[in-house]
Parts: C-alpha cells; sequence; structure tokens
C-alpha cells in the first residue's frame, strides 16, 4: 500500500464521520455570514465545543500527570449547565467532555441529558474502569452519542502497569460489553471508539491492539502520541528511531491490519512527532501548509478547561493564547473578545505559531471548509 493513500486515509476520516453534521452547519452559515465574520475576525456559530470536565482519576498512568495533582477548582454544576445553554445559544453542534476521569463527576449524566435536550450532540473519552452494567445503562439513557474508551495494550498486564491499576483492563473491556448490551436493550445506535496512547513500551505491538478491537466489536481506533498526555516518565519516551519505525514502517502494517479487519484509525499521534516523515509527501502533510490556507478552528470551535478558562483549541492550551475564564464573561462575549480575534486574524496564512505547524488534526477540515469558501477569502 502506498504511504501517501494511508495518510490522507488517516487524517480524512474524523471529517468523513461527521460529514453531514460539518455540511448542514456551513450550509447554515452561508456564504454572507462566512465572509463577513472572516473578514472582521469574529466568531461564526460553535461547531464544536471541548468541555474539560475534571482534571481528577481515578488510574495512576505513566503518561499523564493529572493524578499527580489535586485541583479543586472544577466549574459546577450550574456552572458547567450555563456554559450548555450559552454554547446552545451560539449554534452549537456537538460537545465532547473530557477529563481526567469524566464519570467522577457524579452530575455527568444530567450533563449530557441538557446537551442532548437542547440538540447538541454529546461524546465523553473514559477510561471505562468505573461503567458497570448500571452506569452503562444511564450513561445511554442520558442520550450520549459516541464514547471512547480508552486501552493502551491487548495485554492486560501490560495495560495495567500503565495505567497503575491492577484489575483495569478486565473492567475497560468489560465496560465495552456493557455499553453495548445497554444500546442494544434500549435501541440506541451508541457509537463506541478505542484508543491508545502510544509508548515505548506498546508500540512495537499496535498492530495486536487492531485486533483487539476487532474481537471486541469495535471499528474505530485513535492512536495518540504522548505528548498529547504530558508524559513524564522517561522510560516510556520513544525515541527519533522507535518514532521513525513507528512512522514509517510500523504504519503500513497497521493500515494492512485494519483494512483486513474493517478497523478504521482515525488518528495517528506519531505522525506529529516525526516531521521529517510529515514532509515526505509533497501536498498532503507538508507542515507549511498553513502558509496557503487559513485554520478556521478558532472561529468555529471553542476549548473550555475544568476551571472555566477558555482557548481556541486543544493545540493552544498555553497562558498566552488564554482568552479569559467563563466565570467573569460570557462565552459570547469572549468569542469575540480582541484576544480571540487577534488569535484568528494570526490563523490566516501565513500561520507562524509553532504549535499550529505541527498540528494534524483539523487539516481534512480546513482544506474542506477552503474549497467550499475560497472564492470568498482569495
Amino acid at each position: 500500500m502506498k504511504l501517501k493513500t494511508i495518510l490522507v486515509w488517516l487524517i480524512g476520516l474524523d471529517v468523513r464521520a461527521m460529514k453531514g453534521l460539518l455540511q448542514e452547519y456551513l450550509d447554515s452559515v452561508g456564504e454572507t455570514r462566512f465572509y463577513e465574520c472572516y473578514r472582521a475576525n469574529l466568531a461564526l456559530p460553535i461547531f464544536k465545543a471541548k468541555l474539560k470536565l475534571t482534571r481528577r482519576c481515578n488510574l495512576q498512568c505513566v503518561k499523564c500527570n493529572y493524578w499527580r495533582r489535586i485541583v479543586r477548582d472544577e466549574l459546577t454544576t450550574d456552572e458547567v449547565l450555563s456554559v450548555i445553554d450559552q454554547l446552545s445559544e451560539m449554534g452549537c453542534r456537538t460537545i465532547k467532555f473530557s477529563g481526567g476521569e469524566v464519570l467522577l463527576r457524579k452530575d455527568i449524566f444530567a450533563l449530557l441529558k441538557h446537551a442532548k435536550e437542547r440538540g447538541i450532540a454529546t461524546s465523553i473519552t473514559s477510561n471505562g474502569t468505573l461503567i458497570d452494567k448500571t452506569t452503562a445503562s444511564k450513561l445511554v439513557r442520558s442520550g450520549l452519542d459516541s464514547i471512547t474508551i480508552s486501552i493502551d495494550s491487548h495485554e492486560p498486564e501490560t495495560h495495567d502497569k500503565i495505567v497503575g491499576v491492577r484489575g483495569s483492563w478486565k473492567r475497560s473491556t468489560a465496560a465495552i460489553k456493557n455499553l453495548k448490551e445497554s444500546s442494544k436493550m434500549l435501541k440506541r445506535d451508541l457509537i463506541i471508539a478505542l484508543q491508545s496512547v502510544v509508548l515505548k513500551s506498546n508500540y512495537h505491538k499496535l498492530p495486536e491492539i487492531i485486533k483487539l478491537a476487532n474481537k471486541l466489536n469495535i471499528n474505530k481506533l485513535s492512536l495518540l502520541s504522548f505528548v498529547d498526555h504530558h508524559l513524564k516518565d522517561k522510560g516510556e519516551r520513544m525515541n527519533r528511531n522507535d518514532l521513525a519505525y513507528s512512522s514509517v514502517h510500523l504504519l503500513r502494517e497497521l493500515y494492512d491490519s485494519a483494512g483486513e479487519l474493517g478497523v478504521k484509525i482515525v488518528n495517528y499521534g506519531p505522525l506529529q512527532l516525526y516531521p521529517q516523515h510529515i514532509r515526505i509527501d509533497n501536498n498532503i502533510l507538508k507542515t507549511d501548509i498553513y502558509s496557503k490556507i487559513p485554520c478556521f478552528v478558532p472561529w468555529m470551535n471553542v476549548y473550555i478547561s475544568s476551571n472555566g478558562d477558555v482557548y481556541a483549541c486543544c493545540s493552544s492550551k498555553l497562558p498566552s493564547f488564554r482568552m479569559g475564564n467563563i466565570r467573569t464573561s460570557r462565552l459570547d462575549y469572549l468569542a469575540n473578545s480582541m484576544a480571540f480575534r487577534d488569535f484568528r486574524k494570526s490563523s490566516k496564512p501565513p500561520i507562524n505559531r509553532r504549535i499550529c505547524g505541527l498540528c494534524l488534526n483539523e487539516i481534512k477540515l480546513n482544506k474542506t471548509i477552503y474549497e467550499k469558501f475560497k472564492h470568498l477569502i482569495a
């Protein structure tokens, strides 16, 4: 299989999965509003929001620092409900609730239900260890649309070592079974995906994780880079040779194995950490893509941290890119603040921010929007 074909396939899947929702959103925005907002660096209706509900976690993963720090300034239930209402007023189509472990928030079911009542599609990411039959049923009844379960190895012992708690693999895999049973019983089409963080201890066995996904009857798999999770365990860091092997040779094997088993790899994090590889396909993954087209994410997405801090996206979670806090300002005000407008202005080509140069998260989405509205931008 040609490497270029593999890379196009990998970057495009997330957008294809949401194609209908995205096209409906773009059509509703229309050319006039898009042109006016783009030119003036004003917010479009929100398409997608990511809301981090907590930094607390019941596991002790070597790939994450969240469990090492006690954070007590989480948004309250009423504050999150208000955020959901504000997002709804701003046209939000979908919210992803994340953590930490979101199920440590006892109000998660009420939050999911509230978003659903506002017509917003919902998704969560969970380690799955808290999803017994009762919790699975409550999640499905809440109107949850999709859930991603984190499993870092096909081997129970390896996974449990990575997450720091024995028996986690057994509970996480059982969670998938419980969710499938509940969605079938309640006649709801809950989308269930699997995600793994690519580490030194598991990258050479990634094909086995694909087989595990197939065994669990899961057809979507996301393979994340450890940088996304603030890894501090030096022993799990992949060196340049590891990255080269996993991003060039292993990627072909993963693609072939996934294709044979009907599993879609929707993200492959190590590509972001191996820029030499990114540059080999001139028109697909060149890191200078944003010298030619804008990143539209700041116009249509928003990221809200567990303490209410607002950012344009996941990649911009730096103090210098903080737009404000929803505890002191309404979201619609922050979305059109000078800080946000300046960030949008600097998201037009050429984009010189290093965090954007190595970001592969929304390339296909940005190309899709650019093709639809490029006659307004030129």
